[in-house]
Parts: C-alpha cells; sequence; structure tokens
C-alpha cells in the first residue's frame, strides 16, 4: 500500500531514507483535492505488511496514520 509520509515539523524535505518523490500524475489518488494541480509532488512510502509498518515504527518511533492527505492517500506523519 502507497502512504504519503511527511515529519510533523517540516513538510518540504524527505521525511525519512525510504521516501520516494512522485508526481500527484504517478499517484491513483482518486480522492485528491482537486484545487492541487498536476505539477504538485508528494514523498511516498510503499508498506506492504503490517510487520514492514511495524518495522517502520520502530526505526522512526510513535508514527501517526490518518486520512490528512492531499495526494489522497493514507498519510503517515514522523514526529
Amino acid at each position: 500500500m502507497m502512504f504519503e509520509v511527511r515529519r510533523r515539523c517540516n513538510w518540504q524535505e524527505k521525511p525519512c531514507d525510504e521516501a520516494v518523490r512522485r508526481a500527484r500524475s504517478e499517484i491513483d489518488a482518486k480522492n485528491a483535492d482537486p484545487k492541487e494541480t498536476e505539477e504538485a509532488t508528494y514523498w511516498t512510502i510503499q508498506i506492504e505488511s503490517i510487520e514492514s509498518l511495524i518495522r517502520f515504527q520502530n526505526k522512526y518511533g510513535n508514527v501517526l496514520i490518518h486520512d490528512d492527505s492531499v495526494a489522497g492517500l493514507k498519510l503517515i506523519e514522523i514526529p
């Protein structure tokens, strides 16, 4: 599953080693904000299992997962 990922304190810089910058057009984002332009880009990560998610959390601390992504993905926020 693909997630948007960002740091709570800094949305601009790469939030983690695993993050990949993707254009909105590369993301299957049916629920994306229509005000966003096609040129908008997002930091994303691919997490395939609950075990991978737990390893990610162990590496980066108490992450939050919620629906507040303008890319139409679940959002992982890293402290």
